[in-house]
């Protein structure tokens, strides 16, 4: 199994009191230095994102009959290195769910069993030889985010010009509300080196560019951008409320 673990590469004060105003300034000057200690860092937010969504062929049984829920349709989530699979837009399809035969939700659902439903069947659901699904879900999703905190005191273009993403993946799963989540498929993407371009010591970015996926695009495939942005946070414990 791939290691699938972001890996991220980012290329005394003293004091003079006389003996006789020690009693009168001593309260004071503690609370005026615990109100006064500021510290800054950069803080680092990462974007994934997915787009051109395809299904193909014959081969998946996520909701297909006799498991008791929307034959054939259902929504797809997402568990890979920038995040966890949830019932949302993580991989949204072409058709809107409907709920309880009449109502319909926002969320966009897939053929989860293209094994039954075949184009003889159901030729609406396909274009062409590769059985593709229509309409084409081209549009860009998010199914992840990370953010991680650089050490206080460092700037943002401290940290280096690149920053490295390994073992980048999406894990397809199918949703039940109920229980029951089927993997539809796992797909492998390239290793990501991304250039930073930094406006300011505070203000960095860049973006890996569309990537296609190496292995596992048998049932369905995607392409995959990681984003990243950086900006300066500032930490004040005046209220012992720290954020370092």
């Amino acid at each position: 199994m791939t290691d699938r673990r972001i890996q991220v590469r980012w290329i005394g004060r003293s004091v003079l009191v006389t003996t006789m105003c020690v009693a009168l300034l001593l309260p004071f000057t503690a609370k005026r230095a615990h109100a006064q200690i500021t510290t800054y860092h950069c803080e680092t937010s990462v974007t994934f994102e997915n787009r051109a969504r395809r299904v193909f062929g014959r081969t998946i049984a996520a909701e297909c009959a006799g498991d008791g829920h929307s034959v054939p349709f259902g929504n797809w989530g997402v568990t890979s290195n920038g995040g966890i699979r949830r019932n949302s837009f993580q991989f949204p399809g072409w058709k809107k769910e409907c709920t309880l035969g009449f109502l319909w939700s926002n969320l966009l659902q897939w053929n989860s069993c293209t094994r039954d439903h075949t184009p003889t069947a159901y030729p609406h659901y396909y274009t062409g030889n590769g059985y593709t699904q229509i309409p084409r879900p081209d549009g860009r999703a998010v199914y992840g985010s990370e953010t991680y905190q650089g050490s206080a005191g460092s700037t943002c273009r401290s940290g280096g010009a690149v920053a490295s993403f390994g073992g980048n993946y999406m894990e397809l799963w199918e949703i039940d509300k109920r229980g029951g989540n089927d993997l539809v498929g796992d797909l492998i993407y390239p290793s990501a080196n991304i250039p930073l371009t930094c406006d300011t010591e505070w203000d960095c970015h860049g973006s890996s560019g569309w990537l296609s996926p190496t292995r596992g695009a048998s049932a369905a495939s995607a392409e995959i951008r990681i984003s990243v942005y950086t900006y300066q946070v500032i930490c004040s414990n005046a209220e012992n409320d720290e954020c370092f």
